[in-house]
């Protein structure tokens, strides 16, 4: 059992207030059946939040996140390029993140298991071993059996963009009892960010890029999951 989540979060300039289901339907982002019954939250001039059968929108002033969880995911970089690229072109928006976020059931043991394997405790000495406590299921509860809590590992060496990360985020779920969370933030920065007049740059990478980054992102998390095997 598990629940995928695709978000790609935007770091710019926003006007929260225009980002209403109505003025997706009107520009023909969203069609009015999509629209129709769609759930509001908030609209305000510091922030606006609704959502729709397979969309999720969150917009603060420097922040413009998409979210589905619901395939085909590259309807989210469809979203952000025609919302964007065809109609708020001009929007100043320096930072894109393509991002992948799965949460998973394991046994007990095996999520033991990858904590060990990610994060041996041997390394910690005579620390480690009080660490390590009971195996969950024993006479000791859940709340007191240590081990991983979060680890994050990232890498920079990238050749695709001028200023950026891959970033992989595993900790335990919050989602669902004996689960498992991996987190992959594939983050691209433009050059002379402070300098962004637009979003031309940006709406690119996501075209180009989408796609990759979501099967690389698959990759990693397919592998961590297959260690709880």
């Amino acid at each position: 059992m598990y629940q995928l989540f695709i978000y790609t979060d935007l770091a710019g300039h926003f006007n929260p207030t225009i980002f209403h289901p109505s003025w997706f339907a009107a520009q023909g982002i969203l069609s009015p059946a999509e629209v129709e019954d769609a759930n509001i939250k908030i609209i305000h001039p510091e922030i606006a939040e609704f959502e729709i059968k397979w969309l999720k929108i969150h917009v603060e002033k420097n922040r413009f996140i998409a979210e589905s969880k619901i395939p085909p995911l590259i309807r989210v970089a469809d979203f952000i390029v025609s919302t964007f690229g065809d109609y708020l072109i001009h929007t100043p928006i320096g930072r894109v993140g393509i991002n992948r976020t799965v949460h998973f059931k394991a046994e007990p043991n095996n999520i033991d298991k990858l904590g060990k394997f990610l994060a041996p405790q041997s390394v910690w000495g005579d620390w480690g071993k009080e660490i390590e406590g009971p195996i969950r299921g024993e006479k000791e509860s859940n709340n007191k059996h240590g081990g991983l809590r979060l680890i994050v590992m990232e890498q920079r060496n990238l050749s695709d963009r001028y200023k950026g990360h891959i970033q992989a985020k595993v900790e335990p779920s919050i989602r669902m009892e004996n689960g498992v969370t991996v987190d992959v933030n594939d983050h691209y920065e433009i050059e002379n960010c402070s300098e962004m007049v637009g979003c031309e740059e940006v709406v690119s990478i996501v075209r180009r890029n989408f796609d990759t980054s979501i099967c690389r992102s698959e990759k990693i998390i397919n592998h961590i999951m297959s260690l709880t095997k």
